[in-house]
C-alpha cells in the first residue's frame, strides 16, 4: 500500500537535509572532486538512489550546500551592512565584496569548486554556479544604481556589464586564495581593479 503523500514528502525533505549535511562535511574535509554521490550517500546514510530522489547531480548538491550557507548569514550581514556603507560607488562595491569575501573565505574548497562550475562547458543538470546567484547580483546592481541616483555614476551606464565584470574579477582572484594569499593581499588587489572598472562608468564632469 502507498503511504500517503504528506509521509512521502517528509521523508523526502529528511532525506534532502541527510544529503546536504553530508555533502557540507565532506566538501569541505576532502574536497568536490573526492566527494562522489556514494561517498555523500554513505556519509548520509541513505541509498544512492536516495540521493537522486532529490538531486539531479553533485554539482546542484554543491549549489544547494552554497546558496543554504548564504541564506544562513551572508544575506542578512549584506543587507545591514548596505544601509551603512559610504563614499564612492567603488568604494561601496568593495565593501560588498569583502562582506561576500569573509564568508566565502571561510569554506574556500567549497567556494572554489562552486567557482569552477562556471568553466564547466557541459553544466550538470539542476547546477547554477558561481555567477547565477541572483540575490547577491541584485545587491551589488543596486549599489550601482545607488550610484547614478547619486550623481556618481553616468545614467546610461550598463549596469549589468558592471556587475558582470566585477564579479569575474572577484572570481578570477579567488584563485589566491588556494594558493595561500591572505584578505588583505587578496582584497588589497580587488580595490585597484574595482578603481579601474568605475573609470569606466564614472559620471561625465563639464
Amino acid at each position: 500500500m502507498d503511504q500517503p503523500l504528506g509521509i512521502r514528502k517528509a521523508q523526502k525533505l529528511a532525506t534532502r537535509q541527510k544529503v546536504l549535511n553530508a555533502a557540507r562535511e565532506l566538501f569541505a574535509e576532502i574536497g568536490y572532486e573526492d566527494a562522489t554521490i556514494r561517498v555523500i550517500a554513505e556519509r548520509a546514510g541513505v541509498s544512492i538512489g536516495g540521493v537522486f530522489t532529490t538531486f539531479a547531480s553533485k554539482a546542484e548538491v554543491l549549489q544547494h550546500v552554497v546558496y543554504d550557507w548564504a541564506e544562513e548569514g551572508l544575506y542578512q550581514e549584506l543587507e545591514r551592512r548596505l544601509v551603512e556603507f559610504e563614499g564612492s560607488t567603488s568604494e561601496r562595491l568593495v565593501e560588498v565584496m569583502r562582506v561576500i569575501f569573509s564568508f566565502d573565505s571561510q569554506r574556500p574548497k567549497v567556494m572554489l569548486a562552486h567557482i569552477g562550475l562556471a568553466f564547466d562547458p557541459y553544466p550538470s543538470p539542476g547546477a547554477r554556479p558561481f555567477g547565477h546567484n541572483q540575490r547577491l547580483l541584485g545587491h551589488m546592481r543596486q549599489v550601482i544604481l545607488d550610484g547614478i541616483e547619486r550623481g556618481d555614476v553616468a545614467p546610461d551606464t550598463d549596469v549589468d556589464l558592471v556587475v558582470d565584470t566585477v564579479a569575474g574579477a572577484y572570481a578570477w582572484n579567488f584563485r589566491m586564495v588556494a594558493h595561500g594569499a591572505g584578505e588583505e593581499e587578496i582584497m588589497g588587489l580587488f580595490t585597484r581593479q574595482v578603481d579601474m572598472i568605475a573609470k569606466g562608468f564614472a559620471a561625465r564632469t563639464n
